[in-house]
């Protein structure tokens, strides 16, 4: 416990607290370093040689520098606290995520590109789990709390079809055991009406799955235990799907009965996520919990090093946010990231055609490299590293953009082509425009870029 409590945080809060009058010379004899130095003949400090008002002194600082030791140490140890995310994931820039349990070589060849991986799979895909950690890519296990599987019941469906595991993947993988309905089936949630509740209330959502409500006896045992065998496998963290409890009415249709009484499946499934964040960073300050509700949720922040943000902009070739939520939503969570935490924005770019998959890609890249989200995923953009943001985000003649350690981010959601000067701190660079491959310099502390309309562009500097 003591190897991982962060000191320098605790002395940063508790010193600022600590200023105190002068103490007269013989109260100091109550020093530590001299209990330690004096000679066995000496004795123990006399308390009745000190002056009658002085006699308490000590006692009196003890007990609230006790206190506030006490409590620096709780608010800077506690892994469910918001604090910063580990440096991997905050500067990953972009993250994959692999669904299949039928890996191939060359299919999986291009997420060495990626500084993370989510597995959707991660027990039927441990070969590359493996082979990735060698190579410094790490990797998060998908779970979830919303859903569980009667095991039994579950479907054949490894490439993911359905939106959940398929059944291989479930009987290798210890937290789908540890959840399994076929054992308890008074684990699952109970709509208004006293029916079974599927999961996003679809009754075709693949067979073998119910919601779950985490205010049922045994279960948030069952998934600490679940997520203990996930995170011995060697797991950098739990990528949490389905971030969404819905209310159960269990106890009114006598199905089951709620250990918390005075709460509801939303309000245990937070308590829950709090357990699940501490267990993991039992395992290393540099575990990580990834919470995806699909958009953006205030009251999730805290139990997360990670937010993703699912079908941003693009939950195919029609665009979700138009611009003006794109923009509100960087100012939104600015303080999330500069806290040291990271949105994943995922974007299913899709299009008409290949140009136009392309401008979407791009488009949704530079919107998420704005405010410095992580993005997935597009060819071009995977390998793109561009550093950290060194600048605000500034506009001119109708183009929003940011300047990054190793390039420039731009966005231009006009209906009409702008060019635009972008001041840099040096005079003479050479910048790649990734869209294009085309080089650009340059001039007299500038760089001048063209960008078309509804459009987003990267420029890579080197």
């Amino acid at each position: 416990m003591w190897s991982i409590i962060p000191w320098s945080i605790i002395l940063d809060r508790l010193f600022p607290l600590l200023y105190i009058q002068p103490i007269p010379k013989e109260v100091l004899i109550l020093k530590l370093p001299q209990w330690h130095s004096r000679r066995p003949h000496q004795g123990a400090p006399q308390m009745s040689r000190l002056p009658n008002r002085h006699r308490l002194l000590p006692i009196v600082l003890l007990i609230p520098v006790s206190l506030m030791l006490w409590i620096a140490i709780a608010s800077a140890a506690d892994p469910a606290r918001p604090d910063k995310a580990p440096t991997w994931l905050y500067e990953a820039e972009t993250y994959g995520l692999w669904y299949s349990d039928l890996a191939s070589e060359e299919e999986i060849r291009a997420y060495r590109a990626f500084s993370f991986i989510d597995w959707g799979q991660p027990c039927s895909n441990q070969k590359w789990v493996k082979e990735f950690h060698n190579s410094g890519i790490r990797s998060i296990a998908y779970v979830s709390f919303y859903k569980a599987p009667a095991i039994p019941n579950v479907e054949d469906r490894r490439r993911w079809e359905g939106g959940s595991p398929g059944v291989e993947e479930c009987k290798r993988n210890p937290f789908w055991r540890a959840v399994d309905l076929s054992n308890h089936p008074d684990w699952r949630l109970i709509g208004e009406n006293g029916e079974v509740k599927r999961p996003l209330n679809n009754p075709t959502y693949a067979p073998g799955w119910s919601q779950v409500c985490t205010n049922v006896e045994g279960y948030s045992e069952a998934v600490l235990r679940g997520v203990r065998g996930i995170m011995d496998l060697g797991f950098d963290g739990l990528f949490i799907d389905n971030v969404h409890p819905e209310v159960c009415f269990g106890p009114e249709h006598g199905k089951h009965k709620h250990v918390h009484a005075d709460k509801n499946n939303p309000e245990t499934y937070k308590m829950l996520l709090a357990e699940v964040r501490r267990l993991v960073k039992s395992y290393g300050n540099d575990k990580v919990c990834v919470l995806n509700s699909g958009d953006l949720r205030q009251e999730y922040a805290e139990y997360s090093d990670g937010l993703m943000w699912e079908s941003y902009i693009f939950g195919g070739a029609q665009r979700r946010q138009d611009w003006e939520q794109v923009r509100k939503a960087a100012d939104d969570w600015r303080q999330y990231v500069d806290r040291g935490k990271a949105v994943l924005a995922l974007s299913y770019v899709r299009g008409e055609n290949e140009e136009q998959r392309k401008e979407n890609a791009f488009f949704a890249y530079a919107c998420a490299k704005l405010p410095g989200f992580l993005w997935s995923h597009y060819d071009e953009l995977n390998q793109v590293r561009i550093g950290r943001p060194i600048d605000e985000i500034r506009s001119a003649n109708g183009v929003h953009y940011r300047i990054y350690e190793k390039g420039v981010v731009a966005v231009n959601p006009d209906r009409e082509a702008q060019t635009v000067e972008i001041p840099l701190n040096t005079k003479d660079a050479a910048f790649v425009d990734v869209f294009t491959g085309k080089t650009l310099k340059a001039e007299n502390g500038c760089l001048k870029i063209a960008v078309p309309p509804n459009a987003g562009r990267v420029y890579r500097s080197g």
